[in-house]
Formats: structure tokens, sequence, C-alpha cells
């Protein structure tokens, strides 16, 4: 029966690993509320996710997504606090920075939409690792988890905490490694 089969990230490497020439250390999965799935314990709509304390340059996650929302969508927000008490918000899209973490095909289709060729991530976005579960194998799915880096638009200002922040669409969305630079 699917519904005992688990549908999770059993097979992604944890511990430190490189996902597109960043290394980034994966102790877990850190999954945000949608609409549909709200528990203030087991899917908080905001986490702090570091305290930086640090200049940077960029940041890089290691992230992904259940369910789809439309093309450009905001889906999630890291919200850099600075030192100063100011603060700036990375919006994550759907389809720019992330798609569905369950797929038919090749990595890069889409089989939420049907499409089996979507528009290319945003620059700076891609797939970084593709793999399946014990509920995704008996369909014919794979999973996917996706690396995308932003700018920080104020590097010359010390970032004294990173948010990740839900967005409470459909989707939702996970944070399974952040790395500075």
């Amino acid at each position: 029966e699917p519904s005992s089969r688990p549908n999770d990230l059993r097979g992604f490497p944890a511990g430190r690993s490189k996902f597109g020439n960043v290394t980034f250390s994966v102790n877990g999965k850190l999954q945000l509320a949608s609409r549909f799935q709200k528990s203030a314990e087991q899917f908080p709509e905001r986490v702090e996710v570091m305290k930086a304390d640090k200049e940077f340059k960029q940041l890089h996650i290691l992230h992904g997504t259940s369910y789809s929302a439309k093309e450009g969508a905001s889906i999630a927000e890291l919200v850099l606090h600075y030192r100063d008490g100011s603060q700036t918000g990375l919006s994550v899209r759907y389809g720019l920075h992330v798609r569905d973490w369950t797929f038919h095909g090749s990595p890069q289709g889409d089989w939420a939409f049907g499409k089996t060729d979507p528009p290319p991530l945003k620059p700076g976005s891609e797939v970084a690792w593709t793999g399946s579960n014990p509920f995704t194998t008996p369909k014919g799915e794979k999973i996917r988890v996706y690396k995308s880096t932003f700018k920080n638009p104020h590097p010359e200002k010390a970032v004294a905490s990173i948010e990740y922040v839900s967005a409470m669409t459909d989707c939702s969305p996970f944070l399974l490694g952040l790395s500075l630079e």
C-alpha cells in the first residue's frame, strides 16, 4: 500500500558534501508550513536558520519543495537581519529557483504541469541531486534537490542572522543546507 511507503530523503547524503561546487553540511531537513501543512512544531512558518554575524557576498542554499505553484510565485523568503537593525528579503521563487521535488522523466522536467520542457531555472539555480525513495519508485517517479545562489544586496554590512520564512502557498519549502561566501 503506497501510504505505508516512506516519502522522504533517505538516500540523500548527510554530513559534508559538495553540490554544484559548494560545500554544505547537511544534518537534517527543515520544512516550512504551507497553506495545507500547518503545525508549529513540525512545519513552522518561520525559523532562524543561522546566526551569522559576518559580512558575505552571497549565500547558497540546498533546498526543495513539495507541491507546485504558479511559475515565478514566491514560495519562501530568506530574511537577512543586518547588525545595524535593517533587514532585506531574498525571495525563493517557484520555477526560477526550485520545482516540486517529485518528477517523472528528466530532472529538469516538471510533471506537475504536464510540461516535458519547462522554462529553464534562473542562472545560479540548478538540480543538485536526484534520487528516489520507497514511495516514488513504484510510481516511476524520482525526487530532486536544488542548489540556488543569492547575492547579498548589502555585502558591506554584517549579517547578524538569517531567517527562512514560508509564503504560505500550496508549496511546502524545505532547506537542507546553507553556505555563505
